[in-house]
């Protein structure tokens, strides 16, 4: 397309995914594109896929350090973001700033932000299967406290669960 400019670094990126990209930007078959982020959801492998397979940054040594490790990224007319491709789960928790700290910070707060992931999709879990299914695992004190703060409650714990996570989200937006 003309609204788009894919770069690579020849000898470092392999030619099939040079190829494979550039044959689904030309796919794009749209009357107007608004940005970067429409062609994102156009040429992703799958739109039903809850995992990204195109990373959006506007951080032009963030887009330098991904070409240097050989992989594609399409700059768009009239917009801030570059699109880097393809990517992995590490890469949406990387942060940038974790490049520029020493090894040492960085690496903590890696570590702290992946345990933070793992908790944020377990820690729901978790609690719906321990307090429905597992009583044996709590303290028998505990196990009282929460049947009697329960009690009150109308609704089982998995439309509690629901609606606080709902909640969360509507304050994040």
């Amino acid at each position: 397309n003309d609204i788009c400019g894919v770069m690579y670094i020849s000898g470092l990126t392999d030619m099939a995914l040079v190829d494979k990209v550039k044959k689904r930007l030309k796919s794009i078959s749209a009357d107007y594109v608004t940005g970067s982020g429409m062609i994102e959801q156009m040429i992703g492998d799958s739109r039903w896929s809850v995992f990204p397979s195109v990373l959006s940054t506007e951080r032009p040594e963030r887009a330098a350090q991904y070409l240097n490790a050989g992989r594609v990224v399409i700059i768009c007319d009239n917009s801030p973001f570059v699109l880097v491709m393809p990517v992995t789960l590490s890469e949406f928790l990387d942060s940038p700033e974790g490049n520029q700290q020493r090894w040492q910070s960085g690496t903590f707060s890696r570590l702290i932000r992946s345990v933070a992931f793992v908790l944020a999709l377990l820690l729901s879990a978790i609690y719906i299967a321990v307090i429905n299914f597992h009583h044996e695992m709590l303290p028998p004190q505990l196990l009282l406290l929460i049947a009697q703060s329960r009690a009150t409650i109308p609704f089982s714990s998995l439309m509690e669960l629901l609606v606080m996570e709902f909640f969360f989200e509507l304050v994040r937006e």
